[in-house]
């Protein structure tokens, strides 16, 4: 199993996986009759971030804590974005130095 990659992870946090987009990071591990603070991030979207607390009553279900946890990155997932804009820039540049020099070299030529 891969690593997950929490961008603010401490020992004695629990780590949980709410769902296909949402990594669940509580302050500590949850336990009934408690109230517990979590930060909501959300991976795809460059790792948005949404705080809050989650009351656990007599009858909750405790969430399972992930083990497989880094504090490393390894790899964004908007890279296909920053491709676009990079490319984007090398040709708004290569246009502007491209342009007045065959300008200027149209004009010499025709003299």
């Amino acid at each position: 199993m891969a690593k997950i990659f929490v961008p603010t992870y401490n020992n004695g946090n629990c780590v949980v996986i709410q769902s296909s987009d949402i990594i669940r990071v509580y302050s500590q591990r949850p336990t009934t009759n408690s109230t517990i603070n979590f930060t909501d991030y959300y991976y795809r979207s460059n790792y948005y971030s949404n705080t809050g607390s989650q009351q656990f009553g007599s009858y909750s279900i405790i969430p399972s804590c992930q083990t497989e946890i880094t504090t490393d990155f390894y790899y964004r997932y908007d890279f296909d974005k920053i491709m676009v804009i990079f490319m984007c820039i090398v040709v708004l540049c290569y246009y502007m130095a491209f342009k007045p020099i065959t300008r200027v070299m149209g004009r010499w030529l025709k003299l």
